[in-house]
This record gives structure tokens, sequence and C-alpha cells, in this order.
């Protein structure tokens, strides 16, 4: 119950968020966006039984530092490097907790990913400038994290597994919209589309949580 009521919250401060942002009410915007997060981070606080301890600690690190990229990208001075800083050590994390449930190593998972983000940076190239070395880092550890997730889900076929690669994926493909709106050129609609599958990808991270 606690689970479904928190989840329900944290989506519809998402939509919550999306339209505040499209009617300019920027202190609702600021609301709405950390609640989202927040609630989802109670999920994988709240989570029993677990996967085990260490993932649900990897799992609330990744969620805490995702939560303080947030918070970084949407005040009104421009701080994408250090929300670009918060998310990195955010995938690292989720990496941390997906790699430790591997026995063994593939590299069948990683390619996909692997081929995407070097696409995708090949195509951000001569918009970066400055940030090229960060966005190269950025894109090679959303592969790693989206892999792993990826891995543990084709190793164990447990339904944690898979929530895991789902939650990975949309978090991928959210990052890849943020980025070409960012430096390519606008995205119609970007804004739902980023929200659309941000949110609902950490929530289905923290569900991972449960084992």
């Amino acid at each position: 119950m606690v689970t479904a009521l928190l989840s329900a919250f944290a989506l519809t401060s998402a939509v919550v968020l999306v339209r505040a942002e499209r009617q300019g009410f920027q202190n609702l915007v600021y609301l709405a966006k950390p609640l989202a997060m927040i609630s989802i981070i109670l999920i994988a606080v709240f989570a029993w039984p677990t996967v085990s301890d260490a993932y649900r600690l990897w799992m609330l690190i990744g969620l805490g530092f995702s939560l303080l990229g947030d918070i970084a990208l949407m005040l009104p001075r421009d701080r994408f490097l250090a929300g670009l800083s918060a998310f990195l050590v955010g995938h690292v994390a989720y990496a941390m907790a997906f790699l430790g449930r591997l026995t063994e190593f593939s590299p069948l998972p990683y390619l996909p990913f692997a081929l995407a983000a070097v696409f995708i940076v090949v195509i951000l190239w001569r918009h970066l400038d400055r940030l090229r070395l960060p966005v190269i880092v950025y894109a090679a550890a959303i592969a790693v994290m989206a892999g792993s997730a990826w891995a543990v889900a084709m190793a164990t076929g447990s339904l944690s597994g898979w929530l895991a690669a789902a939650g990975a994926s949309l978090f991928l493909f959210s990052d890849v919209v943020l980025a070409l709106n960012r430096f390519v050129g606008e995205i119609k609609n970007s804004d739902a589309l980023i929200v659309a599958t941000y949110f609902p990808g950490q929530l289905l991270l923290a569900l991972s949580v449960f084992g």
C-alpha cells in the first residue's frame, strides 16, 4: 500500500511538473520536481524484502545523487556541469549495484549501449566545445550502467532484474532527449518526453530494490 501511494504521488508530481513548467509557475516547479524524486527514494527506503542490503544502499546513493542533479538543473542559473556531475555519480552507484549481482561477465548486454553512446557523442561533438570530455565520460558511465542492468536481467531472469533493465533504458532515453534538445536543437514536447521517461525510469529502478 505504501509503495502504491508513493508511486502514485511521484507520478502525479511529475505531471504537475510538466504543467507548471509550461505555464511558468516556477515556484511549483521547485516543489514538484524534488517531491517526485523524494517519493521515489522513499520507495527504496521502505522496500521489503530486498535483493540485498548492499543493493539497496547503492541504489539509494544513485537516487540521492539523481535528486541533487535534478535540483542543479532546475535552478535559475545554468548549473549544467554540476547537474551532469551529480548524475554521473548516480550512474556509477547504479552500476555498482548491478555489478554486485553478477557472478560472471558477458560483453553482449553492453554492446548496444556502447554503440549508442558513441553514436550520440558523434552527433553532439561539434556542439559541445569545453564539455566534450565530461560528456564522453558521462556517456560511457550511462552505457555501463544500462548494460549492467540488462546483464542482471539476462543472468537472473528475476522481476527485479527486468525492472532495473527497463528503468535504466528509460533513464538513458530521457538523457538522450535532454542532450539533443540542449545542444543540437529544440525537440517538440521535449519537456513532457523527458519527464515521461525519466521519472518512470527512476521509479522502476527504485522498485527493483524489492527482492
